[in-house]
């Protein structure tokens, strides 16, 4: 599996923004999201603020976007990542169809606007699910209840059709349904889920439904749902100036990196989050220069001292190299061939986020290696 330098989750402006700028830093790009880029940027009717660009609607801006990727090569995969998994020196991410490697990831996915239903996170995984194709073969010949939010949705319900035994639609938001036999669409409001041994129950406000699973499909997935183990303040992932989230390697633009919810706002911190990504690959690169990483992303040293001993491990802490610098010492006076070879000593002092806080270089002979910090 070739594995991306950087993964891009969205296709609104700040994940097309996010999207150019890496390509323009020549990086090895994925952009993950809906080929027909966002579906609420293409729906919005007037659009006055976005520079360069003056009374321009949502179709219009789309378009000039998708013109922009397609000048630059640069295609769309067109699958919902469902979930990012870190893995130490890189992320695996989950899609309807495949996994996914990348050293980094800037998450431009948006925000899912209200709160989730009544025992919706209590259950996922054990009978609410958020992928229809991840999910839908594990249901085949049952009835699934399908919560939907948008015309994609729809799209996903019609492939649980072809695999499950029957399938309920209940809208989370209005939008358009074409009619189809496979599917029946009921119109109750839904107030919750409840887990009853087999399966699940779906609650409306005028009565209930058993069904096996219930499908949840919004047109993003909440932040912490999304990635576990990322900070977040209510529905939005919590970063600084960087973009950057409490996971290293991870970014986030637009509007999952909170209010106000604008498109030039989006576009602006897609960029600075590729370019925060770029920054962060460029200080993995020079810290696996001089050692390399474990599974957690820790410095590990593998090189050996002028006596023979290797170094303990270290994590983030001080990283020692030694580089052998010839047989002249530090006064410039000339060794002899038979002499003890002359060492420098570089001491690294590293962040917990990996980036390079100090270092020093310190003239030695093998007869008085230490190992001791600095």
């Amino acid at each position: 599996m070739n594995r991306m330098d950087i993964a891009i989750v969205g296709t609104g402006p700040a994940g097309v923004s996010a999207a150019v700028t890496a390509k323009l830093r020549n990086k090895k790009v994925a952009l993950f999201g809906s080929a027909e880029l966002s579906a609420k940027m293409s729906k919005a009717h007037g659009i006055r603020n976005y520079t360069g660009l003056p009374d321009v609607d949502g179709a219009e801006l789309a378009a000039h976007m998708r013109a922009h990727l397609d000048s630059m090569d640069m295609a769309v995969t067109p699958e919902q990542i469902v979930a990012v998994y870190p893995m130490g020196d890189y992320f695996a991410l989950q899609g309807a169809h495949d996994i996914y490697e990348a050293r980094s990831v800037v998450l431009a996915s948006g925000v899912v606007m209200g709160k989730p239903w009544p025992g919706e996170k209590e259950l996922l995984g054990r009978g609410v699910s958020y992928c229809a194709t991840c999910d839908g073969h594990l249901y085949k010949g049952k009835t699934v209840a399908v919560i939907g939010y948008s015309e994609e949705s729809w799209r996903e319900a019609l492939y649980l059709a072809e695999v499950c035994g029957h399938v309920l639609y209940f809208y989370g938001r209005r939008h358009e349904v074409p009619l189809d036999g496979r599917i029946e669409v009921v119109d109750e409001r839904p107030t919750g889920i409840e887990g009853n041994g087999a399966g699940c129950t779906l609650l409306t406000q005028d009565g209930s439904h058993e069904v096996s699973a219930v499908f949840v499909l919004r047109d993003a997935i909440a932040a912490d749902q999304l990635v576990g183990g990322l900070a977040t303040d209510g529905p939005h992932a919590v970063c600084d100036l960087q973009m950057a989230t409490n996971i290293p390697g991870l970014f986030v633009a637009g509007d999952i990196a909170g209010k106000p919810y604008q498109y030039i706002k989006a576009a602006g911190q897609g960029n600075v989050a590729a370019l925060s990504a770029v920054e962060w690959l460029a200080r993995q690169d020079q810290a696996n220069h001089y050692g390399r990483r474990t599974s957690t992303g820790a410095i590990q040293h593998t090189s050996k001292g002028p006596a023979g001993r290797a170094h303990r491990d270290v994590s983030c802490g001080p990283l020692f190299v030694w580089r052998r610098c010839g047989p002249t010492p530090a006064d410039g006076t000339p060794y002899s061939p038979k002499s003890l070879a002359v060492w420098r000593m570089r001491c690294a002092i590293f962040t917990p986020k990996g980036q390079l806080r100090s270092q020093r270089w310190h003239p030695m002979q093998s007869s008085a290696w230490a190992g001791s910090a600095l």
